[in-house]
């Protein structure tokens, strides 16, 4: 559980720019107490953020989905290649597939220490809670302010207007949404996508293996019941050794079905459309 804060926090600062002084003061303290009180909650004995990995990539999106029923976000992150990703990143094929360093996207970086590891790592827990952020968001965004998420702000003219925007989101009950999902099946990639298969994204598969550093991936779609209406949880695996984890909650697979990155790979079935 600290260790989630921290990951926590790291996000906090990363989109919170304009918090005054004072207020940012006040939050890390409020989050330095709960961390201090916070009983052991580590997925795994020796700490680490992910769990001890999974026998297919079907069992880790099951574990996944479990998770985000029960609202339990350190259970849907212990769930991802995490340590495992940091330790076998191949720094070098990752940039020889991007073509580029771009200093804000912190990883891939050369790792040549235990900070800079310490940093990767909280760095790659923040980059899938904010993925999670966005995901909520647009399951509780509410529809009378529909035009302004595609922009991701909202103005307001008077305080009439802040109280009418809070009072609308207040009436989203996401965790009793969530409480509803149910897994209904596994979906074939190659039947939700005929380019799947082909060589070109097979290609980009096996570079991102290489840049990952794992020995293979695999792009699931579980079909699911949520809030009434079915949607394909999406996302990317990753099998280093004899484990599997998740890896994205997206991937190859969603890009081609052109699903809205947003969603943190949950998609209603009636949104999607292959890329032609």
């Amino acid at each position: 559980m600290k260790k989630l804060l921290v990951c926590l926090l790291a996000l906090l600062f990363a989109s919170l720019p304009a918090l005054g002084n004072e207020n940012l003061h006040l939050l890390v303290n409020a989050a330095a107490v709960e961390a201090k009180d916070a009983p052991s909650k580590d997925p795994s004995s020796d700490g680490r953020m992910e769990g001890s990995g999974f026998a297919s990539p079907e069992d880790a999106v099951t574990a996944y989905l479990e998770a985000m029923k029960a609202g339990d976000l350190s259970g849907m992150l212990s769930t991802f290649a995490i340590e495992t990703y940091i330790q076998n990143v191949d720094t070098a094929a990752s940039l020889e597939r991007m073509r580029a360093f771009v200093p804000r996207d912190v990883l891939p970086l050369p790792l040549g220490g235990e900070y800079q590891r310490q940093i990767a790592t909280a760095v790659r827990c923040a980059e899938l809670v904010d993925d999670l952020y966005l995901q909520m968001l647009t399951l509780s965004w509410p529809e009378a302010y529909s035009d302004s998420y595609n922009d991701m702000i909202v103005q307001f003219e008077d305080e009439d207007g802040i109280d009418d925007f809070l009072a609308a989101m207040a009436d989203s009950d996401i965790d009793a949404m969530l409480q509803g999902l149910e897994l209904t099946s596994f979906a074939d990639p190659t039947e939700l996508s005929e380019r799947y298969a082909s060589e070109a994204v097979q290609q980009i598969i096996e570079k991102q293996r290489s840049a990952y550093g794992c020995d293979e991936i695999a792009d699931v779609a579980a079909l699911v019941t949520l809030g009434g209406e079915e949607y394909y949880q999406f996302m990317q695996c990753v099998r280093y050794g004899e484990k599997w984890y998740n890896f994205t909650q997206a991937g190859t697979l969603s890009h081609l079905m052109v699903a809205d990155s947003r969603n943190a790979g949950l998609v209603a079935v009636a949104d999607l459309e292959e890329d032609a």
